[in-house]
């Protein structure tokens, strides 16, 4: 083979490995980094780390199901993380984004967050049980990754809550975009009753009163201020007192 046909062989790897790069940005996903000897398994049982002593190598259960399934950055590159994922004693699947930076402390906020979101550790693992907890979380590298924002409202074309992400699918967007915090994100957002139960409860009393209308129209119209670039404001209701 001649000089020339080792150089072209050399970019052509090369341009293949671009490619590669390339697709798994665009897709959301890193290629996988391998780790050597990864002595952690996670099963609808728990999570486990495998164990080598006098006994031979088994597998001791540390914990209650327990997943890290994403990589989670911000768009510039910072403020890394783990999207957790664990299952609680009544069967209810949660997730925790995690800041990267609760890693380098000794460890007591994670356990305290986990524990408060309804995860348990097995005792039978002794107090071995918190420092497997840790190295499992450090050293889990799942191929999945997410886009992490620490603030409510717009990112993009994606609507961010504390507990749901609003995002047109249609737009291909490549990566789930997640709120992250130090701590559980306490907040007053939620979902309550359906759609009929509001047109019946809330929507109905609204005919014919314009200030109602105005009202509501207003708690509607406020998330979409970013999106039509107006500026914000307040509407201030006066009236005598023996109105009601």
């Amino acid at each position: 083979m001649s000089l020339e046909d080792v150089g072209k062989e050399i970019a052509k790897a090369r341009a293949e490995a671009e490619e590669k790069q390339s697709a798994a940005k665009e897709s959301g996903k890193a290629a996988p980094r391998k780790v050597r000897g990864f002595p952690f398994k996670t099963d609808a049982e728990g999570i486990h780390r495998r164990v080598t002593d006098d006994d031979g190598t088994r597998w001791v259960r540390f914990g209650s199901p327990l997943e890290v399934v994403a990589v989670t950055r911000d768009a510039e590159g910072g403020n890394h993380g783990r999207l957790i994922e664990l299952t609680d004693l009544d069967g209810v699947r949660k997730e925790w984004p995690m800041p990267a930076a609760l890693l380098g402390a000794s460890g007591e906020a994670i356990r305290s967050e986990l524990l408060a979101l309804g995860w348990v550790p097995d005792m039978a693992a002794g107090r071995k049980w918190r420092e497997w907890l840790l190295e499992y979380l450090i050293m889990a590298a799942p191929e999945v990754r997410a886009r992490c924002v620490t603030s409510i409202g717009w990112h993009g074309g994606a609507f961010v809550l504390p507990d749901h992400t609003f995002a047109p699918s249609a737009t291909g967007a490549a990566e789930r975009v997640i709120l992250q915090g130090a701590d559980g994100v306490g907040h007053a957002f939620g979902v309550s009753g359906t759609l009929e139960e509001w047109q019946e409860h809330v929507a109905r009393h609204a005919l014919g009163n314009s200030r109602l209308v105005l009202a509501i129209a207003t708690a509607f119209a406020s998330p979409l201020l970013a999106v039509s670039g107006d500026d914000g404001g307040g509407f201030h209701f006066r009236g005598c007192s023996s109105m009601g």
